[in-house]
């Protein structure tokens, strides 16, 4: 398999998970369980997706990390990035069947997320320039890793604690069982994408057959 279809892998499963995960949430129905006491250490079925949806996050990070490495994979990003404003453009201006299936919440999470995005491949572009070594597969993958940590930390510390969760007032204590998810899923997927690298290390050495 071609190089830039084996880092692809990562990118397709990863938003395949992540598809799983929400589905996963919206589905699931089961009682959760306390990892110690108080309410910060439940873990029920939200816990659970967003353990699902961050190894898909951190596949999808570092596919996005090394797509600026090279031109085919940095169109699929490109491609792929293009989708956010579609769906939410799609739910307020598009016929009513796009619109029930969208809903209101994806439609505006894929609106905020633009921004978000173009700002991140801004980031991208300036690490290529200044530390391209970041873009690596191997340095992708600690990148993708600390963003994942990084994405945990900020909405359960500061997002959900202080400002708001999913549009109602904030909590007034820090779902520790929840991070303790997050980072099992942050965990998970740097050990799937590890392998791929590792394949990918593999073809980098192997010699060239020799012309006949």
């Amino acid at each position: 398999m071609p190089s830039t279809h084996l880092k692809s892998v990562p990118l397709v499963l990863g938003v395949m998970i992540v598809l799983f995960a929400i589905s996963f949430d919206s589905q699931a129905n089961f009682a959760g369980f306390q990892v110690m006491d108080g309410p910060g250490w439940f873990i029920g079925p939200r816990a659970v997706a967003h353990m699902i949806g961050f190894i898909g996050l951190i596949m999808c990070f570092w596919f996005f990390f090394i797509s600026f490495a090279e031109k085919t994979t940095l169109r699929m990003n490109l491609a792929l990035g293009s989708l956010l404003p579609i769906i939410g453009l799609a739910y307020f201006w598009g016929p009513e069947f796009l619109q029930e299936k969208i809903g209101n919440l994806h439609a505006l999470l894929a609106l905020q997320m633009t921004p978000i995005y173009l700002a991140a491949c801004c980031w991208v572009y300036m690490m290529k320039k200044l530390t391209p070594r970041l873009i690596s597969p191997k340095g992708a993958l600690v990148t993708a890793m600390c963003g994942g940590v990084g994405v945990s930390l900020y909405w359960e510390l500061l997002q959900q604690r202080f400002i708001n969760v999913y549009g109602d007032a904030p909590r007034d204590y820090i779902q520790f069982g929840q991070i303790l998810c997050d980072l099992t899923g942050i965990a998970i997927g740097f050990a799937l994408v590890a392998l791929i690298v590792n394949q990918l290390n593999k073809r980098h050495h192997q010699p060239h057959p020799l012309p006949a």
